[in-house]
């Protein structure tokens, strides 16, 4: 019947609930999961255990791989990870 057409394709627009990082602290690097939907703040307290230090003593930083912007100081400890518009591949450095 005219006006009825089978979807060409099917569009999954979802966002990801989850990336794959390498977080890079003194010369030691480690691939981890994180959910996007985590706080700068739950990313701070995952880091520390690697890094060994309170995460009121972490200063992270955010590069993303696929711009090649240099990287981008992340100051603002209730933002979500969604919000920095971290991706996977992207690299997390502590200062």
């Amino acid at each position: 019947m005219y006006g009825d057409l089978d979807p060409l394709v099917e569009v999954d627009m979802t966002p990801k609930s989850s990336v794959t990082v390498t977080i890079h602290s003194e010369g030691r690097t480690v691939l981890k999961t994180v959910n996007l939907r985590w706080s700068l703040r739950r990313l701070k307290e995952m880091v520390a255990e690697f890094a060994g230090r309170p995460p009121s003593m972490i200063r992270l930083y955010h590069l993303q791989v696929q711009d090649n912007q240099g990287m981008n100081f992340m100051r603002h400890n209730e933002r979500s990870l969604l919000n920095y518009r971290v991706e996977d591949g992207d690299e997390i450095h502590l200062e």
